[in-house]
């Protein structure tokens, strides 16, 4: 990548500035929303044995109620993870796509006041 020289003004054909980083913003606060959707759709299918689908096992000792137990147990724990990390990938993504519209929207009143100043 070459050097530019330091200046107060961006150079206009630069690629590298706001109006690329908000794009990047933009696109990964969708991806962690798309994301959001994913995991609350995991977290819903995820398994856990009740007693109407513990029929098939009911064949088998008592110690092995305690192996449903445990994974009842995880299950329970991934379910409660993945509620959380549903809300941040929504929370944050939302923060992004704010972020990304302050960011765009101070580019464009930094460019107008600095096109008004020129004219004066």
């Amino acid at each position: 990548m070459p050097v530019r020289p330091a200046s107060s003004q961006p150079d206009p054909a630069d690629k590298n500035g706001f109006e690329v980083a908000t794009d990047k913003l933009g696109s990964f606060a969708n991806v962690m929303t798309t994301s959001a959707v994913h995991v609350n759709q995991i977290k819903a299918a995820t398994p856990r044995f009740e007693s109407w689908n513990l029929v098939p096992v009911a064949g088998i000792p008592s110690i092995g109620l305690l192996y449903v137990n445990r994974l009842n147990t995880i299950s329970d724990v991934w379910a409660d993870c993945a509620g959380v990390l549903k809300e941040v990938l929504e929370v944050d993504g939302g923060l992004l796509v704010t972020v990304a519209g302050n960011y765009r929207a101070a580019e464009e009143k930094s460019r107008a006041a600095a096109s008004n100043a020129i004219n004066l």
